[in-house]
C-alpha cells in the first residue's frame, strides 16, 4: 500500500512539472501584436505589424508588442516585463504597455544592448511614446517608439 501511494505521489509530481514550464499567470504571446487590453483597432495592429515586419526583414531582430491590464503574479511592471521576455524566446525587443496601469517597459535582449542601451530605450519611451500615451494615442505612441528604435539600428 505504501508503495502504491509513493508511486501515485511521484507520478502526480512528475506530471505537474512536466506539463508546462511556463510561469502561471503570464499571457502567452502568440503574435507580433498581442493587444490583451484591446486599445488598438484591427487596422492599427495591421500597420504596427507591417512596421515590425519591415524592421525584421532589414535586421533579423524580432519585436513583439503586448498590451496588458495586470502584472499578476508579479508586483512590479518591470519584473513582469522581464519574466514575459524570458518566456518569449522568439523576440528580442519586447514592448509591454498598460493603459489601465499607466505604464510601459521595453525589454531588450542581450543581443541588441550594444546597439540600443537602456538609457536610449528610456529616452525613446520618455520623449516619443509617453507624450502620445498621455493623449490616449497609443497607436502613434507605439509607432513613434518603433520609428526611434529603427533609427538606433541604422
Amino acid at each position: 500500500m505504501k508503495n502504491t501511494i509513493l508511486i501515485i505521489l511521484f507520478l502526480s509530481i512528475n506530471i505537474c512539472f512536466s506539463q508546462n514550464n511556463k510561469v502561471q499567470g503570464l499571457p502567452e504571446l502568440t503574435t507580433t501584436i498581442n493587444d490583451f487590453e484591446d486599445i488598438l483597432s484591427d487596422n492599427q495592429e495591421f500597420l504596427l505589424n507591417a512596421s515590425i515586419r519591415y524592421f525584421y526583414e532589414r535586421t533579423q531582430i524580432p519585436i513583439t508588442i503586448a498590451t496588458v491590464n495586470s502584472v499578476q503574479p508579479y508586483s512590479t511592471f518591470s519584473d513582469f516585463s522581464l519574466a514575459l521576455a524570458k518566456e518569449t524566446k522568439s523576440t528580442c525587443i519586447l514592448i509591454v504597455v498598460s493603459k489601465s496601469l499607466r505604464n510601459i517597459h521595453i525589454q531588450n535582449c542581450d543581443d541588441v544592448v550594444a546597439q540600443i542601451t537602456d538609457e536610449e530605450t528610456k529616452a525613446i519611451i520618455d520623449n516619443f511614446m509617453i507624450p502620445k500615451f498621455k493623449n490616449n494615442d497609443f497607436f502613434n505612441g507605439l509607432l513613434n517608439g518603433l520609428a526611434e528604435i529603427k533609427k538606433e539600428f541604422n
